[in-house]
């Protein structure tokens, strides 16, 4: 059961939106899925309330009691964890990263974008977790960014996302 953490430093990189994505498409491919609200502005809660707490599930959690989650959620029977975390938040960041088997780093294929994700992408090979940086919000027909972009982040040591 994989527990992939949503990081990135940078606020509007797209991180809930790709957190709310992978847990309803895994409830939609008929596995329990769970997310894991660790942004005190708690848009993921708020997505929830707004489809009437329909799956996927999501809860809140302050970073010291993440693991205590995670564990909780898996002996319940969740399929698929997903953590999404604030911008700015380095405990939080870390806590995630620690719990997670895998860690997904959104990033829009901007300079300035780009170069927020680098504290993100040392945390991760600090704590030794696989990890790709996912391209959110770029123009679709330029492939040309993309390609550049990415030899970027391959030189801060995080491949991109083999998949867009």
């Amino acid at each position: 059961m994989p527990v992939i953490a949503i990081i990135s430093q940078k606020g509007g990189a797209g991180k809930t939106t790709l957190a709310i994505h992978l847990a309803a498409a895994a409830q939609d491919a008929g596995r329990v899925a769970l997310i894991i609200d660790t942004d005190p502005q708690a848009t993921a809660s708020q997505w929830a309330a707004w489809r009437g707490d329909a799956p996927p599930e999501v809860i809140d959690s302050p970073p010291p009691r993440l693991a205590a989650k995670v564990a909780a959620a898996q002996s319940q029977g969740a399929e698929l964890i997903v953590i999404d975390t604030p911008p700015h938040a380095d405990s939080a960041a870390r806590a995630a990263v620690e719990v997670a088997d895998l860690v997904l780093i959104p990033c829009r294929p901007s300079a300035f974008d780009l170069s927020a994700i680098q504290t993100t992408a040392k945390l991760v090979q600090l704590l030794k977790k696989p990890a790709y940086v996912v391209f959110t919000a770029g123009n679709p027909n330029a492939p040309r960014v993309y390609e550049e972009a990415g030899e970027l982040v391959e030189g801060f040591g995080t491949p991109p996302c083999p998949v867009q």
